[in-house]
């Protein structure tokens, strides 16, 4: 098609072509001359010959030229409504709202509205003679050519679908095109019209979901779901080639002591860096995702041997050992890791990133800041575990746990001080398990929240018991170790006046036992509580000082009645000048502080001794007495 200017077309419609009128008389004529000549003969006249002839000649020449009128009316009535919805077509060609252009058969561009100018941000003069084809990015060409093959050879009447524009600027659309082919009857050169609308914001608004969708807000890093992703297909890739996947799972240590003792800001800051120091140490070995909280996997298929995970394994643990630097001070960070590795077509995503979890559960256990490679036999221990954690959920509805008693004696004058109440539970088929044995369980679980309330309300409830009894036992206090939750949820005075108010108990002889580390997990709640308990007359003792990181600053902060000792550090005594140097220091900043020291874990008399020289005020351990059922302690106490 020839191109066609949009001023000329629009001159060329204001030639409106006139209707063609025949006169009234001639047609008046045409119809009553014919009528005349037959009435004249009905009635016997005859005209001449001539005359005769000359009537019939006119009266068919009349006839034809009527008949050529109403022809000619017809096709100018014809022309004008043309006229008309070519005029209506323009108008809304112009005027659409979406773009619109006018191709022939070879892709040539005749016609662009505004709305398509403003879109491909060019003209049509700059467009030239250059096919509509062009405009098409490259990677949507072959796809394109195809659908409008088959308009052109005429098995669809229009094509529409989704493609993208590369404009003359290097910009790209994302466009919803129409194309058809317009109607024949009036346009023998087969031209297409075609209408687009522009996609570009809400494509790059479903892009910017989608990347949402499939990466962690927090670091950008890939997320649980295109982590899954990612591993079913290395899994698929690797089916049938005997080749391996690995999974590294990397936990972070203790990142809820830094978000509850600074804040989630700074625990952000720490995954955010966490974040940074992976990539690093995983460079273009794999992919690294953010699986959730505190836990990142790096997934490989590149690097499957042991040793060849070792490595990075240790190159993780070695970007990690750098502290922390925030603005109160450098904070030490560790990880733990669980590595699993899985042929193609033997496992899925989900056992394949199970295990590596399995492996890192047990790297927290074995003492964090470790290695844990995956074996069935850790398969196991999970399983184990998981019943475990069953047993307990059933021993709390059936009453199973024992509280037993471990006396706290005076170093110098060897009498009990007090008793520290200690949880046994007695399993239906394992028999009398320790703490040790089942207090990981219960915590990760959430059940040592009320198995620590039971322990509180019984032990309290039997000290009142036993002093209405014994008269020894009047002069004793009771030491109960303390949930954390009591602590971070501001439950602590409600849960101490209800246990006091039932049981009966002395306040002033109840003292709580809260590990050191709680001093540094939300330090505002904890100091909270530590008033509220002293508010009620209840003490407060610092349980297993110096394992924790809290410093000195955190220790000021709060009203602390008594530290005891760590058992690891009175263990060490004898064996390094450390262990006796830490038990100093500990008894010296106890008496700085003005409060007592309580070492644990004394094993045998030599212990006594040492501890004795050091300077330490009450003792507890095997030297004097292990922990006893409370039927045992009634009969120690009534013989005192």
């Amino acid at each position: 098609m020839n191109r066609v200017d949009n001023a000329a077309v629009r001159s060329r419609d204001r030639r409106r072509p006139a209707p063609v009128r025949l006169g009234a008389a001639r047609s008046a004529t045409l119809m009553v001359l014919p009528v005349v000549v037959l009435a004249a003969l009905a009635a016997g006249v005859r005209p001449p010959v001539g005359v005769a002839a000359g009537v019939a000649l006119t009266a068919v020449a009349l006839w034809v030229l009527h008949l050529v009128e109403g022809r000619i009316a017809a096709e100018s009535t014809a022309l004008a409504e043309a006229w008309r919805l070519n005029r209506r077509f323009a108008t809304g060609f112009d005027n659409a709202p979406i773009g619109m252009a006018q191709i022939d058969i070879e892709g040539r561009i005749s016609r662009v509205n505004p709305s398509m100018v403003s879109l491909l941000e060019t003209s049509l003069g700059e467009l030239g003679d250059r096919p509509w084809a062009t405009l098409i990015h490259p990677d949507d060409r072959d796809r394109w050519e195809t659908r409008v093959g088959s308009l052109i050879r005429g098995e669809v009447p229009f094509v529409e679908a989704g493609v993208r524009y590369l404009l003359p600027s290097g910009d790209v659309r994302s466009v919803r095109e129409s194309i058809s082919a317009l109607d024949r009857s009036t346009d023998p050169d087969r031209n297409f019209l075609v209408q687009v609308v522009d996609l570009t914001a809400q494509t790059i608004a479903e892009e910017e979901l989608r990347h949402q969708a499939l990466h962690d807000s927090l670091t950008g890093l890939p997320n649980r779901v295109q982590a899954l992703d990612h591993l079913r297909g290395r899994l698929r890739e690797a089916e049938g080639s005997g080749r391996a996947v690995a999974v590294v799972f990397v936990d972070l240590d203790r990142t809820r002591a830094i978000n509850e003792g600074f804040g989630h800001s700074h625990g952000d800051a720490l995954i955010r860096e966490a974040a940074s120091r992976l990539l690093r140490a995983a460079g273009d070995q794999g992919l690294v995702a953010r699986f959730g909280g505190d836990e990142f996997v790096v997934i490989t298929d590149r690097i499957t041997s042991r040793s060849a995970l070792r490595s990075l394994s240790r190159g993780i643990h070695r970007v990690f050992s750098e502290p922390l630097v925030l603005d109160e001070g450098p904070i030490g960070l560790s990880v733990s890791i669980g590595v699993s590795v899985g042929l193609g077509g033997e496992c899925t995503a989900e056992s394949l990133m199970g295990d590596a979890d399995t492996a890192v559960a047990r790297a927290k256990r074995e003492g964090r800041g470790r290695t844990e490679h995956f074996v069935p036999e850790i398969r196991l221990q999970a399983q184990l575990r998981a019943e475990m954690e069953q047993d307990l959920r059933l021993a709390v509805e059936r009453r199973e746990f024992e509280i037993h008693y471990q006396p706290v004696v005076d170093l110098a004058t060897r009498e009990v001080e007090g008793l520290e109440a200690l949880i046994r539970w007695r399993h239906p088929r394992l028999g009398l398990l320790e703490p040790a044995a089942f207090l990981p369980v219960a915590e990760e679980s959430g059940i040592l929240d009320r198995m620590d309330l039971a322990t509180l309300a019984g032990a309290c409830a039997q000290m009142v018991a036993w002093s209405e009894r014994i008269p020894a036992a009047s002069r004793l206090h009771l030491s109960v170790n303390c949930s954390s939750r009591w602590f971070h949820e501001g439950r602590l005075g409600e849960t101490l006046s209800e246990v006091l108010e039932t049981t009966g108990m002395d306040p002033r002889r109840l003292w709580l036992e809260v590990t050191e580390t709680e001093l540094l997990n939300d330090s505002d709640a904890t100091s909270a509580a530590f008033e509220e308990a002293h508010r009620l007359g209840v003490r407060v003792a610092i349980d297993d000082f110096g394992t924790g990181f809290s410093s000195l600053a955190y220790l000021s902060r709060f009203r602390v009645d008594r530290l005891k000792i760590d058992r690891s550090f009175v263990h060490s005594v004898r064996s390094s000048t450390s262990g006796a140097a830490i038990v100093t220091a500990v008894v010296d900043l106890a008496g700085a502080l003005g409060v007592p020291t309580v070492a644990e874990g004394a094993e045998d008399e030599a212990d006594l001794e040492i501890l004795a020289e050091l300077g330490a005020d009450l003792v507890q351990g095997f030297a004097l007495s292990r922990p006893r059922s409370g039927h045992e302690i009634e009969k120690a106490l009534r013989a005192l």
